[in-house]
């Protein structure tokens, strides 16, 4: 499989005015540069960005197929946009979401997270490689902020933190941001709840590992997974796949 590295998009700072219920809000966005992968002879081009708006932070994770035949086929490109806080708790995600019509290109986007705070998006994507899925990290985006009167209390300075902590069922949990220090993912990764509990989900939950374009268009209809505490056994609220998505 070749990959091309090369960075055809330089980070860009959006400035746009949005008309929305007759108030104008000024929306800024920041994206990721351009990255690009070759999968099962398709060329593919994607990137991901944090939005600041009036009525909260999101994030979005964009994918096009590169081939210039017009389009591909469902399920052969997929995304999972993550919104973090500046504690590298994920705040929002929309889950690994498929392609589930013959599309050029396609983008999901988070809901928004309304607590005070800064945010940025790491996203993941992934490409139908004929026996599965290639998945391809996004990198991060440059953050952006939102203020409001609200803030959560329960934010941890959990960055503060250098690996992954091992509960007593030898399962490793922490931060997802820590994977490109210790070289894997944490069995349990730290995420905000619906209810603005802080806790854990499972990876496989987060991230599942579909083997069939049937089985990855099923994810879609996912709509939240169990949040855990450290254990990973007792559930404390659960972890809510928010989300739209749209031609981008």
């Amino acid at each position: 499989m070749n990959k091309k590295n090369i960075i055809k998009r330089s980070t860009c700072f959006l400035l746009v005015s949005i008309l929305l219920f007759s108030n104008v809000y000024v929306a800024f966005a920041a994206s990721s540069p351009t990255q690009y992968a070759t999968v099962y002879s398709h060329d593919y081009s994607y990137f991901n960005a944090a939005v600041s708006l009036g009525t909260g932070a999101r994030a979005y994770v964009s994918v096009q197929n590169d081939d210039g035949t017009g389009g591909i086929a469902a399920g052969y490109m997929g995304g999972n946009a993550k919104l973090y806080n500046s504690n590298g708790i994920i705040s929002k995600s929309t889950g690994m979401q498929y392609t589930d019509d013959y599309v050029v290109g396609w983008a999901w986007y988070t809901n928004y997270a309304t607590w005070s705070g800064t945010y940025y998006a790491k996203s993941q994507v992934a490409f139908y490689n004929g026996d599965g899925y290639d998945k391809f990290d996004v990198n991060k985006s440059p953050s952006v902020s939102y203020s409001s009167s609200k803030s959560n209390t329960q934010m941890t300075e959990e960055l503060a933190i250098s690996e992954y902590k091992i509960n007593e069922n030898g399962e490793k949990y922490g931060s997802e941001l820590y994977a490109d220090i210790c070289g894997e993912l944490p069995d349990l990764i730290l995420a905000e709840g619906k209810n603005g509990e802080i806790g854990y989900v499972r990876n496989i939950d987060l991230n599942p590992d579909p083997k069939t374009i049937e089985e990855a268009i099923a994810l879609n209809k996912i709509t939240e997974i169990p949040l855990y505490s450290s254990d990973g056994k007792t559930v404390i609220g659960t972890f809510e796949f928010s989300r739209s998505s749209g031609i981008h």
